[in-house]
């Protein structure tokens, strides 16, 4: 039985509803042949979480995830791979700092730098990474930026729902 009011939406569906909205923007485009299934190297994971940094506007990103998402993101087959994508960003000119830096460098132009760049800000986003045969693999929650925005894990946050009632003082 829902207790919900009219017009409010549980917490349940707006996490749901918003891990589907984030996953369904990098799942355009996936698709292309799989890369190597090498395990990155560390000067790969730094590089490509200096690129993420850009990407999700998030400049504290947790490390511990990044090898896994740049592994499964470069499993999945998209068109660009991520690694590609990184190294085109770096350039000859060290790490960007900005998209006007990734622009110039021309990481933005390449064929299927959109769908790559989403990918890769949707998996910090929701915790998710594609696969090559279409589906999903998890690769955390806890560290899914996504629990940054809905609430910080360790706080209470008042009364059941009252996250859902912006505004509203619960007493």
């Amino acid at each position: 039985m829902s207790t919900e009011s009219p017009g409010h939406i549980t917490r349940r569906t707006f996490v749901v509803a918003s891990g589907l909205a984030v996953a369904s923007l990098y799942l355009v485009g996936c698709g292309g042949s799989s890369s190597s299934t090498a395990p990155p190297t560390q000067v790969q994971v730094l590089n490509f979480i200096t690129v993420s940094r850009i990407l999700t506007g998030v400049k504290d990103l947790p490390s511990e995830p990044a090898a896994d998402y740049l592994s499964g993101l470069e499993a999945a087959g998209l068109e660009l791979s991520p690694n590609a994508f990184v190294a085109a960003a770096f350039g000859n000119e060290g790490a960007p700092m900005s998209m006007s830096d990734m622009k110039r460098m021309g990481a933005t132009a390449l064929p299927g730098a959109d769908a790559c760049m989403r990918a890769i800000a949707g998996a910090w986003w929701s915790g998710i990474v594609p696969t090559a045969e279409g589906g999903q693999r998890v690769v955390t929650f806890q560290d899914a930026l996504v629990w940054r925005t809905v609430h910080e894990s360790s706080n209470c946050l008042g009364a059941t729902g009252s996250w859902s009632k912006p505004g509203e003082q619960v007493a």
